[in-house]
């Protein structure tokens, strides 16, 4: 028998007893007291097991509620970016992933990156999505965004909120399809970052793709180069 069913009919018996004692009964009412005392016995058992599974509950309670927070706050920074695999190209028209707080922003973005297509900080303020992306081979990429309005797409050469990252390409602006062809290095990482003004608060519900655009040599005398 567990031991918090013990716990329980021993106090059961101590109260019989107690009342026995107080109202003097008679044996012709032991029927009486023995139902009273299986209610009781029962009462307690659930009490009993109700105090040990309680303070379970709570650490679990607990434990939840700072695992739900942390992956809230650590949506969007760096160490928690989607992860594009090279082997996944050409992406077309996947669902944008985005945080559920601003995390990067015109005061936690590095100084260094606010150059180029990067430099409008009033287009960190929504609830961005981020994307690291290590390419396997060196040549031009194109990133395409669709969705929301007033929304901008930036490409950097490292982590945004790091010291020293620089911007590799960006685009910010009102209209609701943009896109930007940047030149990628292999076996750098890269994060491409889908931010707003806002409003809206966040480039979700959106798509985006992205793509290599491969040398074209049967056009390359033609046009004057390699690529198509």
């Amino acid at each position: 028998m567990p031991l918090f069913y013990c716990y329980a009919l021993n106090l059961s018996i101590l109260i019989l007893i107690r009342l026995d004692l107080m109202l003097n009964l008679h044996f012709v009412r032991i029927i009486f007291l023995l139902s009273l005392g299986t209610k009781i016995f029962i009462f307690l058992s659930k009490v009993l097991i109700m105090k040990k599974i309680l303070p379970v509950l709570a650490r679990l309670s607990i434990v939840a509620c700072i695992l739900l927070m942390s992956a809230k706050a650590w949506a969007t920074t760096c160490p928690n970016a989607t992860v594009i695999s090279p082997a996944s190209l050409p992406i077309v028209g996947q669902a944008v992933t985005c945080g559920g707080t601003d995390d990067i922003n015109s005061v936690s973005i590095a100084a260094s990156v606010l150059t180029g297509g990067c430099n409008n900080t009033l287009y960190y303020g929504g609830q961005e999505a981020l994307y690291s992306f290590t390419p396997a081979a060196t040549g031009l990429y194109d990133v395409s965004y669709s969705g929301q309005t007033w929304t901008s797409i930036f490409i950097f050469n490292g982590c945004p909120t790091t010291g020293g990252t620089t911007c590799v390409g960006g685009i910010a602006n009102s209209t609701a399809l943009k896109n930007i062809s940047v030149t990628l290095t292999a076996g750098v990482t890269y994060y491409i970052m889908f931010d707003t003004y806002p409003s809206p608060t966040s480039p979700c519900p959106g798509t985006f793709s992205l793509t290599q655009i491969l040398p074209n040599t049967a056009t390359a005398t033609i046009n004057g180069g390699l690529w198509s």
